[in-house]
């Protein structure tokens, strides 16, 4: 219910599009284990929407993701090491 939630808050669906309260229900999702939220609190965090961009919680969150066997934030960190060098630390 929470990803849900995020969902509606980051598409403007029946709310106010809002990404800092998106950011919120996909945090409290994402702690829970959620891979879905944690994808999508790893693109709030890496795009600043909603959030202060952070691409070291970017990371955090999608390697969480991929570790809960997320396939698209597996392809999206394959390439943010191939692409981006601060993300090889």
């Amino acid at each position: 219910g929470q990803y849900n939630l995020g969902n509606l808050y980051r598409d403007g669906e029946g709310v106010e599009k809002d990404y800092t309260k998106a950011a919120k229900w996909y945090e409290k999702a994402a702690e829970q284990g959620h891979s879905d939220a944690q994808y999508e609190l790893g693109n709030l965090y890496y795009f600043g929407r909603g959030v202060a961009k952070n691409h070291s919680l970017a990371r955090k969150w999608y390697e969480m993701s991929v570790e809960a066997g997320n396939p698209s934030a597996k392809n999206i960190l394959r390439d943010l090491y191939r692409y981006v060098p601060k993300y090889k630390e």
